[in-house]
């Protein structure tokens, strides 16, 4: 919350929309993601990770993360990690326990529903699917359909006021939406 002038407590405004992150807000996919890593890993002769390594390490996109950790060979990485990961994701999908029942009770609201993620449009595009949870966003983006802050435009989300959830938050503030 914050101070009026006069110091007391002010109400926020109630948002229009509200902008989640996937992999670790709405879905718990690590299975899928710390096996496909693992072949990836495996692949390149690099000792493998455990989950909670796993966890630990994966912090930024796949197209960030692989220069450092397969040098020259990143792009044959990154296409050996999506082969992995494709065939195996959605047998490993779980929603987070009352993600459903949010989402629901966000929507009978009235509230603009969206997901921003770093993973490939496909694959994101497939799992809300496989939930049944299409029906229940008004937008679902990738970080590769923007490149700029201003990209509000591009992508039909034109809201003044909305609140962000996961590790992309930030990005989905600043990138998705007018200042």
């Amino acid at each position: 919350m914050s101070a009026s002038k006069s110091g007391s407590q002010g109400k926020l405004p109630r948002p229009r929309a509200l902008l989640f992150d996937w992999d670790g807000t709405l879905v718990d996919n690590w299975t899928a993601i710390h096996s496909a890593m693992n072949v990836t890993l495996g692949r390149f002769r690099q000792e493998t990770w455990t989950v909670e390594q796993c966890k630990a390490r994966v912090k930024t996109s796949l197209r960030d993360a692989f220069p450092r950790l397969f040098a020259g060979q990143s792009d044959l990485a990154l296409q050996t990690y999506l082969d992995a990961y494709e065939r195996i994701h959605l047998q490993h999908l779980a929603a987070m326990p009352a993600a459903g029942a949010m989402l629901d009770a966000a929507q009978e609201i009235g509230l603009y529903l969206g997901i921003v993620s770093n993973k490939t449009g496909p694959n994101l595009r497939q799992e809300v699917a496989h939930l049944g949870w299409t029906p229940r966003f008004s937008r679902i983006t990738c970080r590769r359909n923007f490149s700029s802050r201003n990209s509000s435009a591009r992508i039909g989300i034109t809201l003044t006021r909305a609140l962000s959830a996961g590790s992309n938050a930030e990005l989905s503030s600043t990138s998705l939406l007018p200042r």
